[in-house]
């Protein structure tokens, strides 16, 4: 959290801490094979897209998320 005061960083902690939230499932469309982009790195990755209702369902949730950081300040 370099990009933070202490102050922002422990309204952040304190914040996600106390979100109220319902589980929600969530269902995946497609896996994507990353490996550094160059080539040479030796780096790979996998990257787990969501499908549409699940992105949705994440997006409100991070909408919602956000709304309460903006709200705290």
């Amino acid at each position: 959290m370099c990009c933070y005061t202490p102050f922002q960083y422990e309204t952040i902690i304190s914040v996600i801490n106390n979100y109220s939230w319902q589980p929600f499932n969530l269902t995946f469309d497609r896996v994507v094979c990353n490996n550094g982009g160059d080539g040479f790195s030796g780096l790979i990755s996998f990257i787990i897209l969501l499908d549409q209702p699940s992105q949705d369902r994440m997006f409100a949730f991070i909408k919602g998320l956000e709304n309460v950081l903006a709200a705290n300040g």
